[in-house]
């Protein structure tokens, strides 16, 4: 089992001092400590990434696997008009992901070693503004201890680890944030473009859609005017078709084969039940490999990995059904959450993408005075998807609290009625 996967595991020790901020009783020590978390949860990675960029600059060397095929792939791609998914264990959408990395290479001018800190620094700085526009969006937090936890929280999703691996987590926070702003101030054009965008980084995005399509028809049976988000979900599916359409008509790079080849043959092949990775912990993934390692065979075994993406949508919509009268930004940030541990394919890195969920749920905690142990549940949650454990039951606990966090959030507490007499 690997215990230093990347930046993740520097991030994790910060959950020490973070939960012990806040059980102690609230006061000079216990905001000193909620504090040393959320710098350590930025210093310690940041350093270690710091002294990794100074040696691999001057001297190039071999990068993270993820970035190493991905960077690959887009010089294929965009270098020789050659196919990426030659590439083993290339599963990208063909656009943006390709382009991105093609882009942040110095359009194939820079050595990889220097294209995998360019990645660093762009998207740090994506990270960085994602977090002050959210956090502007933000009520004021009633407390210190609130506020404390909301930052630790901006610094303890995955984000150090999407940043090391050379992964795509962040491009689609971006496209979320667009989304949320829009949503708050009714630009529902460019919100639709923000979904779309996200859903072509990563095509399990697009169920979010399928959450406010839910929260719009549960509103307009209420007769409630919901012109905004219908438009927004118009101008999510013009502006996916229209980047895939302009993709096509660009001289170089992308094709219909391209995508053919995507859907037909590199589709089928992620998260296979006999796959070696042991850092996906969907119910989808754990329990088809279960079901193959006790002799069903590799199609039962897919079956049942599609039922269980079912059962767990089924659940997202039930979800859905009960926090009908909840803002549409609570509504889409969860369904990124439900969108990350449905499908099968469910890295522990894409949380980065929650980070929306992650701050509305710890504000609403805080608004009704949940207990500290929810709290606790929510430094574990992320102090877990850090370390990235190379184990299936592992990962599968980390996503299975995850649930657990997502299912109790955003409920409507009733109102009680005044007794008689």
């Amino acid at each position: 089992m690997g215990l230093l996967n990347g930046a993740g595991p520097f991030v994790a020790v910060s959950a020490l001092p973070m939960l012990l901020g806040l059980w102690l009783r609230e006061g000079r020590l216990a905001q000193s400590l909620r504090r040393l978390a959320f710098v350590l949860a930025l210093a310690l990675p940041g350093l270690f990434m710091a002294v990794a960029a100074a040696l691999y600059l001057r001297e190039p060397g071999p990068v993270y696997f993820d970035f190493d095929v991905n960077h690959r792939a887009a010089l294929l791609l965009y270098g020789q008009n050659s196919d990426p998914y030659s590439i083993h264990t290339v599963w990208s959408f063909p656009f943006p992901t390709f382009y991105t990395y093609w882009l942040l290479g110095g359009l194939g001018r820079l050595n990889i070693s220097q294209a995998w800190v360019a990645w660093w620094l762009v998207n740090g700085v994506l990270w960085l503004v994602c977090a002050v526009l959210l956090w502007r969006t933000l009520p004021v937090p009633v407390s210190q201890r609130e506020r404390d936890t909301l930052l630790y929280a901006a610094a303890a999703v995955p984000g150090m680890t999407t940043l090391w691996q050379g992964q795509t987590a962040l491009l689609i926070l971006a496209g979320l944030t667009t989304l949320h702003l829009a949503i708050r101030r009714g630009r529902w054009i460019v919100g639709g473009a923000g979904l779309a965008w996200a859903a072509l980084v990563k095509p399990q995005l697009a169920l979010v859609g399928v959450g406010l399509a839910m929260w719009i028809g549960l509103r307009a049976r209420r007769g409630e005017n919901v012109r905004g988000p219908v438009t927004a979900l118009i101008a999510a599916g013009v502006a996916a078709v229209a980047l895939i359409g302009l993709t096509l008509l660009l001289p170089g790079g992308v094709t219909l084969d391209t995508y053919r080849e995507f859907f037909a043959e590199t589709l089928p092949r992620i998260a296979r039940p006999d796959e070696t990775h042991n850092v996906i912990g969907s119910p989808a993934f754990v329990l088809s490999k279960l079901a193959f390692w006790l002799g069903a065979s590799e199609r039962n075994a897919e079956l049942i990995s599609s039922g269980v993406t079912v059962l767990v949508l089924a659940a997202a919509m039930f979800w859905t059904v009960r926090r009908a009268s909840r803002p549409l930004t609570e509504i889409a940030a969860g369904w990124a959450a439900w969108a990350m541990v449905a499908p099968r394919v469910a890295w522990t890195w894409y949380a980065t993408w929650c980070l929306p969920f992650f701050w509305l749920a710890l504000q609403e905690n805080f608004r009704q005075r949940r207990s500290t142990l929810l709290l606790t549940l929510f430094v574990v949650v992320l102090m877990l998807l850090d370390l990235q454990l190379e184990s299936v039951p592992a990962s599968f606990v980390t996503i299975a609290l995850l649930m657990a966090v997502l299912w109790q959030s955003f409920r409507t507490t009733p109102v009680k009625s005044p007794k008689n007499g």
